[in-house]
C-alpha cells in the first residue's frame, strides 16, 4: 500500500512542479533555484519543464505496472543518470572561469568566499559521485531482484 501512496505523492509533486516551472519560466526566472525540488534532480526552474512531466508520467506508468521492483529500477536508474550528469557539470565547472546564471546567487555566500568557487565545484562533484555510486548499487540490487523474479 505504501508503494501506491509514494507514487501518488510523486505524481502530485511532479504535477505541481511542472506548473510552477511553467509559471516561473514565463515570468523570466528560468535559472532560479527551486531549493525544495533539488532531491528530485531539479536544480533550476528550467529543469522543472522537462523533469516534472517526466516524473509525473513515470509515476502514472508505475502505478499501472503495480510492481515495486519496477519502481525501484526506474527511480534508481533516474537517480544514477541525473547524478552522473551533475558529476560532468561539476567537473566542467572546476576547469572554467565561466559563471553560469544560476551560480551568481552563490558567489557572495560565506561558504563560497571561504572555500573558493573551484573548491566548491570539487565538493559538488564528489558529492554527486557518492550519490551516483549508491544509486547505481541500488539499481543493480533491483535489477537482480527483477531478473530473479522473471526467472521463476
Amino acid at each position: 500500500m505504501s508503494h501506491k501512496y509514494s507514487l501518488v505523492t510523486l505524481a502530485i509533486i511532479s504535477l505541481i512542479t511542472t506548473f510552477l516551472g511553467i509559471f516561473q519560466v514565463l515570468n523570466g526566472d528560468f535559472s532560479g533555484h527551486p531549493y525544495l525540488l533539488i532531491p528530485l534532480g531539479i536544480f533550476i526552474w528550467g529543469d522543472a519543464l522537462i523533469i516534472g512531466p517526466f516524473l509525473f508520467l513515470c509515476s502514472i506508468y508505475l502505478w499501472f505496472k503495480k510492481d515495486p521492483t519496477c519502481t525501484g529500477l526506474l527511480l534508481s536508474l533516474y537517480a544514477s543518470i541525473r547524478s552522473f550528469i551533475e558529476i560532468i557539470y561539476g567537473l566542467n565547472a572546476q576547469f572554467t572561469k565561466t559563471t553560469r546564471p544560476w551560480e551568481y546567487p552563490f558567489l557572495n555566500m560565506d561558504l563560497v568566499k571561504s572555500l573558493g568557487v573551484t573548491e566548491l565545484h570539487v565538493l559538488y562533484q564528489v558529492g554527486f559521485t557518492c550519490i551516483f555510486v549508491v544509486s547505481s548499487l541500488i539499481f543493480l540490487n533491483y535489477l537482480k531482484k527483477y531478473l530473479f523474479i522473471r526467472k521463476q
